[in-house]
């Protein structure tokens, strides 16, 4: 199997509970955090702005 196949393996077993000795909560953890970065940055990092 090869990474991302391994990576969605690991993710769809998770039962959703929590703790520092989880693979699958770091491991989410990691990709959100990848996928937030772009996001917060194109925003020149004010965050939310009011409507």
């Amino acid at each position: 199997m090869n990474v991302a196949g391994d990576t969605i393996g690991l993710l769809r077993g998770w039962d959703y509970c929590w703790g520092a000795d989880t693979a699958a909560t770091s491991l989410a953890v990691f990709r959100g955090e990848a996928l937030w970065a772009p996001l917060a940055t194109a925003g020149g990092g004010r965050g939310r702005q009011a409507g």
